[in-house]
């Protein structure tokens, strides 16, 4: 046949039109046919997946060839991801490790790293790494999916709430329980969006919010939590959510045990045992946990450990083949209890033992290597366990482990604590694990007792410290690698701008929650929400930091630890003594610290201890000078002297104390303290407190909040700071305040400092200027809050609100490296006692934000006598005098020279100086030479120019 040329050309588009769209109609059918069945299996897999992980993998593997076929890989590698989880469910881990890490090498080659399925795979990385225990690992997997998720063109919100769930769950596991409830927080605002409030995926959040509040000894907030969730379950079908309504009755049995509730708690278990009755077995391990509880409280031990071996079997049955566990390590360290307080020592430790094995990776001995520890927050009171117990049953075979685990347990909770970013969270591990430093404490002092080895007391000294002000030490070192590292300008702006932003939403939520029943909840919901946004910006920001100078990572985390040399190192001289107390549940403990050595003393605390330092308290705030006062104020200093201070002091009778108190003893200024017995009834009688033999007729006494802070200060300042900066706001005549507005004319007049008076001295003007001179004199009203600390604050010009009130938590978010800060003010010194942790006052928080030492008053002021001894005070400060020498000075001179009705401790004794006590360098700094030596030079050089010009006739000319 003979074919155009122009026929041949349209035959092969003719022949596909012919076969080709057939063909063509046909494959897409089949395509279509392959993927309906692909999609309807991975369908079913979901409906089986959690009551029959099997029978869900069964049709997961019926649908992934035909996505491979297609190469439809987004759902190819939803099937992957769905296998993964089903393994998970099975326990099976190492072939859902296998599958996962599959899964992510298949969607990086296909799709990408910043598609959601990814994330997804992410995810269930995230969740296997913290079933097995990797904690670190698995939040960096759902951090890397939170920000794929986030960054979608469509936002996600189930898929981001479940993210931030799980990031609580780990933050809850890491013991940072604040963190948790934040997460937990958002995971429920998001899956809000788009769930009932009775899904069972709100529900699960809910319970999580509630076992975090059980942590926290919320008792209110987990109740009504709980109870919440049972509202809801009851609005769902019986069958499906049976074993939610479980686990909330098991979780309100607990509630009720923890404050020795037995019968309600009983009650719950046994609603929890029909419901197991009528629709199946579920976590009845967590019910005999419970009900050895309830037997251990009415001291039927036998009845007990029956109930907890059999919560043991049941989880060794379930979560055996894991290999690390904290449920089952919980259940060999409840056991352990059990025997060690029937006095079955060797029992106990066995059992402890035990539990370490579920918390690390596998290692030889009889204690781990740090490196192996898994599950820090749960060993580390085991650690503690095992050295308690090997003291109380046989010290002399177990006293080697015993300081084994006392170490391993110290360098633990480093670890834990560096992970940490917010104070909070170290506020509360300090408190967690108050008792296992005094473990260590009693387990060296009885070494040392033993031995007569100052070695054993430098340990319990160490020990002492590393219990005390670990968020403050951590700040400061913090900020103080920062200005050593030198952080480029550019960066520092931003993170001040990422701070000032955190301010922010905390004033507002601070000023709206404050508001009690009149409080807009919508408004507290916003501010929350942008609070925790701008939290998570700093801790990126740090992290940012922490890897692009790792100069500043290794200076933050230094791993040095304190020396008894470095603290004699930096005594002023040879007539300082330092003591430190540490305040136990049972006893209390003493180091005395010279430059010549180290010595310690222990005692009982008896009631009559606490009564006096409750009683002195309670004198100190009101001037009463009736004879029967003065008789109870003389017992009670005795009782402390005698207690406190003799026995360790010996026959020093003069010199530098530098003291650092602890619990209760913050609230005491042990300047007060008689040095002797008042044997005389006259004086008694006539209530002559002038004549007292104070502690600081003999003294001169600074305070410290730890050893190492005691001389602490940051990196010298490279800019040129002014020596003193007063602010003396003006106040309405319901707040005036008497004689600090003179008194901060005075000083800066004979100081030529630079005032801030009346309407000039606001909040805006402090936080601008306060960080450019080297003494601060704050003339002001200070309010302490005991409830809220963070709430503390001083007032500034204007009425009393959010733009007048400097808070605390503003002072934390702020750089202020002054040489010292004279709070002038009322109860800055004063505030919630945290056990380790120290007064979270006004002061502490100046000293968080870098000021070296602070004279700050433990109760409100008095004026008249706060003008009169600042006067003297900065009097003898500028002669040289060390600030305790002049401090000291001045205090005795108002005692010596005040009117009768002014002779009260109440009136003296409330200012007291925190910090560094050497003298105020107020030497020209170097810069200044420097720059009057490059002026010289400069003039130098233009006289000699312009006499060799006057000189010459040709340059004249």
């Amino acid at each position: 046949m003979y074919y155009s040329l122009s026929t041949i050309r349209f035959y092969p588009l003719f022949l596909f039109l012919y076969m080709g769209i057939p063909a063509a109609m046909a494959q897409s059918s089949q395509q279509a046919e392959d993927l309906a069945h692909a999609q309807k299996w991975m369908d079913e897999a979901y409906i089986y997946f959690q009551q029959n992980p099997d029978t869900a993998i069964y049709y997961l593997l019926k649908a992934l060839p035909l996505f491979e076929k297609h190469s439809e890989w987004e759902s190819y590698s939803s099937c992957m991801n769905g296998l993964v989880a089903c393994y998970m469910g099975k326990e099976d881990y190492l072939l859902a490790e296998n599958y996962g890490q599959e899964t992510l090498l298949f969607i990086r080659k296909h799709l990408g790293k910043k598609v959601e399925v990814y994330a997804d795979a992410l995810n269930n990385m995230g969740t296997l790494y913290r079933l097995q225990g990797n904690l670190n690992l698995a939040l960096e997997n759902y951090e890397e999916a939170l920000s794929i998720t986030e960054n979608q063109d469509s936002l996600a919100p189930l898929a981001i709430s479940r993210l931030y769930y799980n990031m609580g769950i780990i933050y809850r596991r890491r013991g940072e329980p604040d963190r948790a409830i934040k997460f937990h927080e958002k995971a429920l605002a998001n899956g809000s969006q788009e769930l009932p409030s009775n899904d069972p995926r709100l529900i699960q959040i809910l319970f999580a919010m509630a076992r975090v509040y059980t942590d926290q000894k919320a008792w209110n907030e987990a109740l009504h939590t709980n109870l919440r969730c049972l509202q809801l379950l009851e609005s769902g079908n019986p069958e499906k959510t049976f074993r939610e309504k479980i686990n909330v009755h098991h979780q309100l049995a607990q509630i009720y045990l923890d404050q020795q509730k037995t019968d309600s708690a009983a009650f719950y278990i046994d609603q929890a045992d029909r419901i197991h009755a009528r629709f199946g077995h579920y976590r009845e391990q967590v019910g005999e946990n419970i009900r050895g509880e309830i037997d251990r409280i009415k001291h039927n031990y036998p009845r007990a450990l029956v109930h907890y071996r059999k919560a043991l079997q049941m989880r060794l049955e379930e979560w055996g083949s894991l290999g690390t566990n904290p449920d089952i390590a919980n259940s060999f360290k409840t056991i352990g209890s059990l025997f060690e307080e029937t006095g079955k020592y060797d029992s106990a430790i066995v059992n402890y033992y035990q539990a370490l094995q579920f918390l690390c990776k596998p290692y030889k001995g009889k204690l781990p290597a740090a490196a192996d520890i898994l599950h820090p927050f749960d060993v580390i009171p085991v650690l503690e366990s095992i050295a308690r117990t090997s003291m109380a049953g046989n010290p002399k075979s177990y006293a080697k482990t015993a300081i084994q685990a006392c170490l391993l347990a110290d360098t633990t909770i480093a670890r834990l604590r560096h992970t940490y970013q917010e104070d909070n969270a170290k506020l509360q591990l300090g408190q967690k694990f108050r008792n296992t430093y005094e473990t260590g404490i009693k387990l060296f002092f009885q070494q040392f007792q033993e031995t007569h080895n100052t070695a054993f007391l430098e340990k319990a000294f160490l020990f002492s410290e590393k219990s005390r002000s670990m968020a403050l030490t951590d700040a400061l070192q913090s900020t103080g690698a920062k200005l050593s590292v030198g952080i480029p300008d550019s960066i520092s702006r931003k993170e001040q701008q990422i701070l000032i932003n955190r301010t922010f939403y905390q004033e507002k939520l601070f000023q709206e929650t404050l508001k009690g029943d009149q409080a807009d909840t919508v408004k507290i919901k916003k501010w929350k929400e942008a609070l925790f946004n701008a939290e998570e910006a700093y801790h990126r920001f740090i992290r940012y930091l922490e890897s692009a100078f790792p100069a500043y990572f290794q200076l933050k985390y230094d791993p040095s630890s304190l020396s008894i040399a470095e603290v004699q190192k930096q005594f002023p001289d040879k007539n300082t003594t330092l003591l430190e107390y540490f305040w136990g549940e049972k006893n209390i403990y003493i180091f005395l610290l010279t430059t010549q050595g180290i010595s310690g003393h222990s005692l009982s605390k008896t009631d009559d201890m606490t009564q006096a330092v409750d009683g002195l308290r309670y004198f100190l705030h009101k001037p009463d000078y009736s004879p029967e006062v003065l008789q109870k104020f003389v017992r009670n200093s005795n009782i402390l002297y005698k207690g406190l201070i003799s026995p360790i002091l010996g026959n020093r009778d003069s010199g530098k104390l530098l003291i650092i108190p602890d619990g209760p003893l913050s609230y005491i200024p042990f300047e007060i303290l008689l040095s002797k017995a008042i044997q005389s009834d006259s004086l008694l009688k006539s209530s002559d407190f002038r004549s007292m033999p104070y502690l600081i007729r003999k003294f001169e006494i600074g305070y410290g909040l730890s050893a190492r802070l005691f001389f602490h200060e940051l990196p010298p300042s490279t800019k040129p700071r002014k020596l003193l900066g007063a602010f003396s706001p003006i106040y309405p005549d319901s707040l005036l305040l008497t004689y600090s507005r003179e008194n901060a004319i005075d000083i800066t007049a004979t100081q030529k400092g630079t005032l801030f008076l009346d309407h000039d001295a606001t909040k805006s003007t402090f936080k601008t200027q306060a960080g450019h001179f080297r003494i601060l004199h704050l003339a002001m009203h200070g309010f302490s809050n005991e409830k809220e600390p963070l709430l503390a604050h001083l007032l500034f010009s204007g009425e009393p609100d959010s733009s007048t009130q400097l808070y605390a938590f503003e002072l934390y978010n702020m750089l202020i490296p002054a040489d010292l800060v004279v709070l002038a003010a009322c109860e800055t010194g004063d505030g919630k006692l945290i056990p380790g942790e120290g007064i979270m006052s006004l002061a502490r928080a100046f000293r968080y934000a870098g000021s070296a030492a602070m004279v700050s008053s433990l109760w409100k002021a008095d004026g008249r006598s706060t003008s009169d001894i600042l006067q003297s005070f900065y009097h003898d400060l500028f002669e040289g005098h060390s600030k305790t020498a002049a401090l000291r000075q001045a205090r005795l001179r108002f005692l010596d020279q005040c009117t009768p009705d002014l002779v009260h401790p109440y009136y003296w004794a409330n200012h007291i100086l925190i910090g560094n006590p050497a003298p105020l360098n107020t030497e020209i700094p170097g810069w200044v030479y420097i720059g009057i030596l490059a002026l010289i030079s400069t003039v130098l050089i233009f006289i000699f120019f312009l006499r060799k010009k006057m000189k010459n006739p040709m340059i004249r000319a």
